[in-house]
């Protein structure tokens, strides 16, 4: 959403912003110094504020884990105040304990606390906060957990990490806080763009203790491509949030080219990746059956590996490599 700002006058400019049919409506109020035409950008950003892993100040204990705005501006008039009203929806947002909810503010890199209060609807309901202190630089937006608060807003999510194990990779992840959280949902992405849900896992429903989780991906191996993957968290009332990505690659990074010699006596394998590495180097027939196994250890960077197939009749074979963490396959002709 983007606004435009052209006089010296106080202004509040709106930005009816979301995300996945939830809004976060975000007001900015504002002071040129002067007229000069200046555009501003409002986004919701539907990831956690926390996992961007910046610094918080002693006066804030957490940021959202739900999402942030992200607030920029354009060229144009220098800015001689500003504020915000960020609204929220208590359950999806996490809000138990208004009093102690706050603005974060990023500089630009870290957080910093930038005060808060509360606004109210016709009936007292809080539904958004405003900062209080001054600031004229832009950044993201998060609400903030102020000190001795217990608005979990709503998991505080302390890590996310994927990691090799044999042709598994095996996800873990902690939580210091939650509220209301019915299940986590696993999702994997071999581009980093498209995520499809692989798991779920059950959550603690509202806690305040530190809670461990763990999958293993046992359909992780896909041939040395990296692997993305992220959490999707789920409340009893079936509203979501997902957290950042985290990527992991579990392959040795083997390049292998295959070809028939010209005597047609003998198939080489060229390997190039990690020495001390073991493989396993099978040929199968067009009926399945394994008429060459063997193992190589990689004491080099580049190796050749030759199988005799003198006496193999011929025909149309599959030559396959593998090792803990890599497979690679290809077809071979053998011609008499």
């Amino acid at each position: 959403m983007i606004n435009t700002v052209a006089t010296t006058l106080a202004v509040t400019k709106y930005f009816p912003v979301g995300k996945d049919n939830v809004s976060h409506y975000a007001e900015l109020n504002i002071t040129h110094a002067a007229a000069t035409s200046t555009k501003y950008t409002c986004e919701y950003i539907n990831s956690s504020a926390s996992a961007l892993g910046w610094s918080l100040p002693g006066t804030i204990e957490r940021v959202s884990n739900i999402g942030n705005w992200n607030i920029n501006k354009g060229a144009g008039a220098n800015v001689a105040s500003a504020s915000v009203n960020l609204y929220f929806l208590d359950t999806y947002d996490g809000i138990t304990n208004p009093p102690f909810l706050k603005v974060a503010k990023g500089d630009p890199n870290s957080w910093i606390d930038i005060g808060g209060t509360i606004i109210t609807d016709g009936g007292g309901f809080p539904i958004g906060i405003t900062s209080t202190v001054n600031f004229t630089t832009f950044s993201r937006f998060s609400l903030a957990n102020g000190l001795g608060g217990t608005n979990p807003l709503p998991i505080n999510l302390l890590s996310l990490t994927a990691t090799c194990n044999s042709r598994n990779v095996l996800i873990k992840w902690v939580t210091a806080s939650e509220t209301n959280n019915n299940y986590f949902t696993i999702e994997k992405s071999y581009d980093g763009n498209v995520f499809i849900p692989i798991s779920t896992v059950d959550g603690a429903g509202t806690t305040t203790q530190t809670t461990l989780y763990s999958l293993t991906d046992e359909n992780a191996f896909d041939k040395g491509n990296i692997l993305y993957y992220r959490l999707k968290q789920t409340d009893y009332d079936g509203k979501s949030s997902t957290s950042e990505v985290v990527a992991v690659q579990c392959s040795q990074n083997v390049i292998d080219y295959f070809r028939v010699g010209t005597s047609a006596s003998e198939i080489i394998v060229y390997f190039s990746g990690n020495e001390g590495t073991n493989y396993n180097i099978s040929l199968f027939d067009n009926l399945g059956r394994i008429v060459s196994n063997n193992v190589l250890n990689l004491t080099a960077p580049n190796i050749e590996f030759p199988i005799n197939i003198s006496s193999f009749p011929q025909g149309t074979y599959n030559l396959v490599v593998s090792s803990d963490s890599y497979i690679k396959s290809k077809q071979i002709i053998i011609l008499k």
